[in-house]
């Protein structure tokens, strides 16, 4: 099962980069209510990420939390749409 987990990270982190890049000269962004930004890289990022290992945050056997992503990745998806009104 290691091997497994591993290769899912390495899968998100070689993704997770090509998402990066291709965004990396994207101005679209907003600030979430802590003030944080928020841009689409992240939003990919994280869904990516979720869609990776939601079936492992499913069992007993690891220590990964799952802090709502679903949820998290909801709110992102909201506060860019409302970016793109806000700036079209």
């Amino acid at each position: 099962m290691r091997e497994e987990y591993l290769s899912r990270m390495e899968h998100i982190a070689f993704m997770g980069g090509k998402i990066a890049l291709e965004l990396i000269s994207s101005s679209n962004h907003c600030f979430k209510p802590d003030k944080s930004v928020l841009t689409k890289a992240d939003v990919g990022i994280s869904k990516l990420s979720h869609s990776v290992i939601s079936d492992l945050l499913k069992t007993s056997d690891h220590i990964l939390i799952d802090l709502g992503v679903d949820r998290i990745t909801t709110d992102r998806t909201d506060l860019l749409i409302q970016l793109k009104e806000n700036v079209s």
